[in-house]
């Protein structure tokens, strides 16, 4: 429902699309309105329903700081979309909330030594515990800013933190290095993921890939052999990634 959210203020970013958006804006403020009553004090999701949600195939991605991260860019898309249909006060209304979470997310999960954004918000259990998702989100839709950056794009450009389970989520760390400002690395990465689905023969991009995998290990997915799909549209990020590398599109 959060991507749902951010992928209308896409469409309208590119295509301008009016007549969609006021049929469909009645339906994305009551999203956004029904998200408001996961939030704690903080403004941040938490609770039951909030435990398990999809991020990308790996144990390590399913984090709060991650989820909240991609929250935040909910709510700024939500205003932009307000300000498209001249909704101010859902404007004002989720950008304020946006900024709340942004606060919310710095005080519970920012480690100022590391440089980076914690998996999680518990000080005991995730004090050490950090991983690729959140700081790609915190990077991508704009939570970490000039300070921060630096530091978020040497851990995504090295080899510490637990590699992204999927070209799917690889397709937001690159997107997250161009807004570091590291071209290059995000260029190396989109030559390294689909460049070696290519090198190995694809037609059309999967839904996992390992460049360290080798023969049949390609074919395997979830622990079970030959269950990758070797069509997956998650896995098409080139067709605008290769424009943004380009800056044609943001």
């Amino acid at each position: 429902s959060l991507w749902w959210v951010i992928s209308h203020e896409l469409f309208q970013r590119h295509f301008g699309d009016e007549a969609f958006l006021s049929i469909e804006y009645p339906r994305i403020a009551g999203r956004l309105e029904s998200f408001a009553a996961r939030e704690n004090a903080d403004g941040l999701l938490t609770g039951e329903d909030t435990a398990w949600l999809f991020i990308d195939w790996t144990d390590d991605a399913h984090s709060p700081t991650a989820l909240n991260a991609i929250y935040y860019g909910a709510l700024r898309a939500g205003a932009d979309l307000a300000d498209r249909a001249k909704k101010t006060d859902d404007a004002r209304r989720w950008r304020t909330r946006a900024e709340r979470l942004k606060r919310a997310l710095f005080a519970k999960a920012w480690d100022s030594g590391r440089g980076l954004f914690r998996w999680g918000f518990n000080p005991r259990k995730d004090a050490f515990h950090f991983s690729r998702h959140p700081n790609i989100y915190a990077a991508y839709f704009g939570i970490a800013g000039k300070d921060e950056l630096p530091s978020i794009a040497a851990a995504l450009s090295g080899e510490e933190l637990p590699q992204v389970g999927t070209p799917y989520a690889s397709a937001y760390e690159v997107m997250a290095l161009i807004a570091c400002g590291r071209m290059d690395e995000a260029e190396e990465r989109v030559e390294k993921i689909w460049g070696g689905m290519l090198d190995l023969g694809a037609t059309t991009f999967w839904e996992s890939f390992d460049p360290a995998a080798k023969g049949k290990d390609h074919l395997e997915f979830y622990k079970r052999p030959f269950a990758n799909s070797l069509c997956h549209a998650w896995g098409s990020a080139p067709v605008f990634l290769l424009r943004m590398l380009r800056g044609e599109i943001k």
